[in-house]
């Protein structure tokens, strides 16, 4: 088979690694980390099997094998730079969050495993491994111009760059940027330790100690700004809500565990619990949606509540509730009592 033709067609399965990810939400599988491990496993037989049908004369190139000797101080150097990226992009990160948490939906432990053993290796045999050597092959009619090092490397690092992307829970500009470029930083360092050595060991090195660098980055924020530092880690730890109005243990308990949280998150570092106890009036009409919050005036003289930063605080947290799940059979409006306690 024509090497065109070859290129063409897995720069077309190039196209399917990258469109599984915007439809992920087909996989039939409730667990957001399962689906990421079917996704991996996909992605590892789709690129096996276009290697190993396409490119068996050219295994060599791909890097899929430990047999390129790679120096201690290469990957020392790597492992270096990746820590470097991942501490000083996670710092920036860690300040301008407000939003979700980044990979939202997964346990801590499984938080561990993607990024520090399975995305570091699954990704970097996918994407420097096969993409960038592919994309390589693809420009080589730019050989003798110097620029076949870099163009690769520069496409694969935007490709991986677009899929941290659409990963991405949150709105705040500031926060994608911070994630698109320390995935664009990784794609290009890693990228350049795979062409220059030929080998995946430093790749994957660094990519491993990039994502251990958030762990380090919280560290440094924790000791030079607790407050946002444990800010994040209320995020991790967010506990989980049952805001069905008809099983009323639960959904007071969810209520009580909600202001809590997020009273801690936007002050979380004021003094200790005091349990002073603000009173808001929540109206929720038929649908379970919430049409009116206000301050329980008499409630708040009886407990004798008059700090105005109480007060206002109180009703940030309240308008962050979402949507109940109404009583059955409710036609109309309806109004419940909603402590947030400081």
């Amino acid at each position: 088979m024509r090497n065109k033709v070859k290129n063409s067609i897995n720069l077309v399965i190039i196209l399917f690694l990258v469109a599984i990810i915007f439809f992920k939400n087909l996989i039939p599988i409730e667990s957001m980390f399962l689906s990421q491990i079917v996704i991996y496993i996909i992605w590892l037989l789709v690129v096996f099997a276009g290697v190993r049908i396409f490119y068996s004369d050219k295994i060599g190139d791909f890097a899929f094998t430990t047999k390129n000797k790679v120096s201690k101080k290469v990957k020392r150097n790597a492992r270096l730079i990746g820590l470097l990226i991942g501490i000083i992009t996670n710092i920036a990160i860690i300040f301008m969050i407000d939003a979700d948490d980044y990979l939202k939906g997964y346990h801590i432990i499984q938080k561990i495993v993607l990024a520090i053993l399975l995305a570091p290796i699954v990704e970097e045999i996918v994407f420097r491994g096969y993409i960038q050597t592919i994309l390589g092959f693809a420009l080589a009619k730019y050989k003798n111009t110097g620029k076949i090092f870099w163009l690769p490397i520069i496409i694969t690092s935007l490709i991986f760059s677009l899929l941290h992307f659409t990963a991405i829970k949150t709105v705040n500009i500031y926060q994608t940027i911070g994630i698109v470029t320390l995935a664009f930083a990784i794609g290009l360092f890693a990228g350049y330790f795979k062409e220059k050595y030929n080998s995946l060991i430093p790749s994957i090195n660094l990519h491993i100690f990039s994502n251990m660098g958030a762990v380090f980055a919280l560290l440094i924020v924790l000791i030079i700004s607790p407050r946002t530092a444990h800010k994040q880690i209320a995020r991790i730890n967010k506990p989980t809500y049952y805001f069905d109005m008809n099983d009323s243990t639960k959904f007071m308990n969810s209520l009580m565990d909600f202001s809590i949280y997020e009273k801690n998150l936007l002050d979380s570092m004021r003094g200790k619990f005091q349990n002073i106890p603000v009173a808001t009036l929540l109206t929720i009409d038929s649908t379970g949606k919430i049409v009116d919050i206000q301050l329980d005036s008499i409630r708040n003289e009886k407990y004798k509540i008059t700090s105005e930063y109480y007060k206002s605080k109180a009703l940030e947290v309240a308008n962050k509730l979402p949507d109940f799940v109404p009583l059955n059979n409710l036609k109309g409006d309806t109004t419940i009592l909603f402590y947030v306690s400081f």
